[in-house]
């Protein structure tokens, strides 16, 4: 082997991103959790974002992808068990 690479693949409970403000931390945005789909959704998501960002007002796209979707004690590590146990049975 002359090269390895390996990287950080995020999961949500739901499988969608976290994209906008938390409640939780007032002044933190993210957009994040793509799920491996990144490079697909982020270009698009990431727009919207920075629209509401700069004008204050929510896109009614972005709802869906509110990071204050889940409550607080959330078993994300059994949802992220549920994933990936579903590609170890094929």
């Amino acid at each position: 082997m002359i090269r390895q690479w390996a990287g950080m693949y995020d999961v949500s409970p739901d499988h969608l991103p976290l994209v906008g403000p938390t409640q939780q931390l007032g002044g933190w945005w993210q957009a994040n959790g793509w799920s491996g789909r990144g490079m697909l959704l982020a270009p698009y998501l990431v727009e919207l974002l920075a629209t509401e960002v700069a004008s204050g007002q929510r896109h009614p796209r972005l709802q869906m992808f509110a990071p204050d979707r889940f409550a607080p004690d959330v078993a994300t590590v059994e949802s992220a068990h549920d994933y990936y146990a579903r590609y170890a049975a094929r």
